[in-house]
């Protein structure tokens, strides 16, 4: 019996499944960017039409942290409608979390990925 050729095929199927969870996240990683940035953008888009006159410059950025600063500023001047901005800035930031998270996740799946492989390479 063959137990390096065992051992390699076991590896190369290692690498393989390494590959498959790596490109998942990857796609995961796509969709999560997307949400994201339409979720930012709605909470901008509302924060520029509906919160317009006053003092307050809104940036051309859809950073939660740039938006956030732009909804203190404005806050006590849109107390009617700053409900709706919370809950949009709410959905933008729960979503920009989700992304950042799989970002840290896709990349240990790609080192993961990149360490098999080398291993394979060597064994081979």
């Amino acid at each position: 019996l063959d137990t390096a050729g065992v051992d390699l095929q076991r590896l190369q199927e290692a690498v393989s499944e390494a590959k498959a969870n790596y490109t998942s996240c990857q796609a995961q990683e796509s969709k999560l960017l997307n949400e994201s940035t339409e979720s930012c953008r709605d909470l901008h888009t509302h924060l520029k039409t509906r919160m317009t006159e006053h003092k307050c410059q809104l940036a051309d950025s859809l950073a939660t942290t740039d938006l956030w600063q732009h909804m203190s500023c404005v806050q006590s001047d849109f107390t009617s409608d700053f409900g709706s901005a919370i809950e949009l800035f709410i959905k933008c930031n729960a979503s920009t979390n989700s992304y950042e998270t799989l970002i840290h996740d896709c990349q240990e799946r790609q080192s993961m990925h990149e360490e098999l492989y080398c291993d394979m390479r060597k064994d081979s």
